[in-house]
């Protein structure tokens, strides 16, 4: 249901620009929320009910292709546990990071992170280090 938090024991996902990976490892760069946005936009995996991580990542992948996301040869799609996220420690605000499904029109396992912004760099360093690179299955 919209706006409701994800269960601390499913995953996120987040696609990962070329930009945001130097020689194999993620940087803090992956994880920072823009100036003007008070989230940041990941996708919930278990939204799909598949059992495969990488069947379940590529219809993610799909989901941004049909939303006219570019996705690039050399970028990657990240994993973290949401419960990762949500003891990481708190942002700016002072508040615990909350992960919320937020469903979008062809993209329905859209969420968002709340609780930091873009001057919280040390919380995207930590994000980062805690994701995973997933491969996404091939095909539709």
């Amino acid at each position: 249901m919209q706006g409701d938090d994800l269960p601390e024991d499913d995953r996120v996902s987040r696609y990962c620009k070329p930009s945001s990976i130097d020689d194999g490892m993620l940087l803090p760069a992956a994880f920072e929320i823009r100036k003007n946005e008070d989230h940041l936009s990941v996708n919930w995996i278990e939204y799909f009910g598949e059992p495969s991580l990488p069947v379940a990542v590529g219809k993610i992948r799909n989901a941004l292709r049909d939303k006219n996301y570019q996705i690039k040869p050399s970028g990657r799609f990240a994993m973290v546990p949401v419960r990762d996220v949500v003891e990481t420690a708190p942002g700016a605000t002072g508040q615990r990071l909350r992960v919320k499904h937020m469903p979008e029109p062809k993209d329905e396992s859209h969420s968002g992170i709340f609780g930091y912004t873009a001057a919280d760099y040390d919380i995207a360093a930590t994000l980062a280090a805690q994701a995973r690179f997933v491969a996404p299955a091939e095909g539709r």
